[in-house]
């Protein structure tokens, strides 16, 4: 039977699952307005969510049911205009701004559909940007992207251009540079979205492979019902609600 997410837990008591997994990011009662001219539009009413330590979270939703802002919210990019985002069970938009941006940089790996790979910069020189960002020892940043690049399958590539490489070599690049700062939590979202169903195979292949072995607390968002068949957690938000499966 579907449930809606709703707030009877307490912020403690939501903390820990069933098998008593950790909630390491909350989402509570969040909602989330547009304007566009006279018109208002509702994204999302009143979404609750918590990503448990070390399991994959999917949630489904058609384009333009709000999946994009919820992972926007969730790390840190965009504020509601109600409910809050908890980690560590502090309200990561009480933050200042600079605090804000530096716990996202440290904290979150986001892997976006349009992969936003800078093309003036080597494959190599993409990677190793967050961690200039939290001024990380440079050598020590260099090392590890290249052993991420070889996880990825990409130590062949590390000096071209992200335009020399093909749809699913930049996204896997992209998830290389998310795991760069060793993150807490991995947000995607439509990680597959620009990709023909070959290259979006072995990508979600390659992800699910690191999600596991490396216990990664991830969460996708996504309009594929079979990428949610891989999930410790289902969910579906439509009409600006989220319900888990």
């Amino acid at each position: 039977m579907n449930k809606n997410l709703g707030l009877e837990q307490s912020v403690h008591d939501s903390c820990y699952g069933e098998e008593g997994s950790k909630s390491v990011l909350i989402c509570k009662d969040v909602f989330k307005d547009y304007k566009v001219g006279n018109t208002t539009i509702r994204v999302l009413r009143g979404v609750s969510f918590f990503a448990k330590q070390g399991k994959l979270s999917v949630i489904r939703g058609r384009s333009g049911s709000g999946k994009s802002t919820l992972v926007h919210i969730l790390g840190g990019i965009e504020a509601p205009d109600a409910g809050e985002v908890l980690w560590q069970q502090k309200s990561i938009y009480s933050m200042c701004p600079n605090s804000l941006a530096l716990w996202r940089a440290k904290t979150i790996g986001f892997v976006f559909q349009s992969y936003y790979l800078l093309p003036e910069l080597s494959v190599l020189e993409n990677v190793i940007l967050p961690a200039k960002i939290v001024k990380s020892d440079l050598h020590t940043a260099k090392k590890r992207a290249l052993q991420l690049l070889d996880s990825v399958g990409l130590s062949s590539r590390v000096n071209h251009r992200p335009t020399e490489l093909s749809g699913g070599e930049r996204q896997r690049a992209a998830i290389a540079r998310a795991l760069i700062n060793s993150p807490e939590i991995i947000l995607a979202d439509e990680p597959t979205g620009n990709l023909d169903s070959d290259s979006a195979r072995c990508v979600l292949d390659l992800f699910l492979d690191l999600q596991r072995s490396w216990k990664l607390t991830s969460v996708i968002v996504t309009h594929d019902e079979k990428i949610a068949t891989y999930a410790d957690e289902s969910y579906l938000l439509d009409e600006g609600k989220l319900k888990k499966f």
